[in-house]
């Protein structure tokens, strides 16, 4: 029998690490001019404007999900 790893329920770990990782999105976001933002840029054919929204998206369900736990 193994142990399994202890669960972790304290969000601010995670909290941090999404901050960070959505502040470096944030960052190269900042690098594109304007009308780029609306033009098909990644290799799933979603514009930046997509993915932003995407996330923005599932941002909120989780947050929802999470305040209604």
């Amino acid at each position: 029998m193994t142990n399994a790893p202890a669960v972790q329920t304290d969000p601010a770990p995670y909290a941090g690490r999404l901050r960070a990782s959505f502040d470096g999105l944030l960052r190269t976001l900042a690098l594109l001019e304007p009308e780029e933002m609306d033009a098909t840029r990644l290799e799933n054919g979603w514009s930046p404007t997509a993915l932003l929204a995407h996330i923005a998206y599932w941002d909120g369900a989780q947050c929802a999900r999470m305040e209604d736990a």
